[in-house]
């Protein structure tokens, strides 16, 4: 099975940047005209795509299936 297209991927983290910053400054406008709930919403749709950014920027670099790499202390034996 092939994994994700790397240059699609990064081309989805582009556009959820684009949305998280413009989320974000809707929210602050909307909080400071008088309805925070919505500005509440807004920031976190926000987190959301800031969120979803960085999971795309992670899969397409190869690194979301992947563990964390074994540590080796100087101690020990090569397994």
């Amino acid at each position: 099975m092939r994994g994700p297209d790397p240059h699609r991927l990064e081309k989805l983290a582009e556009s959820l940047a684009v949305a998280f910053y413009v989320l974000i400054f809707l929210a602050f406008v909307t909080a400071v005209l008088g309805s925070p709930g919505t500005g509440l919403l807004l920031l976190l749709l926000g987190s959301g795509a800031h969120v979803a950014r960085v999971w795309f920027e992670d899969l397409g670099q190869g690194r979301g299936t992947d563990g964390p790499a074994p540590v080796r202390r100087s101690g020990q034996r090569p397994a």
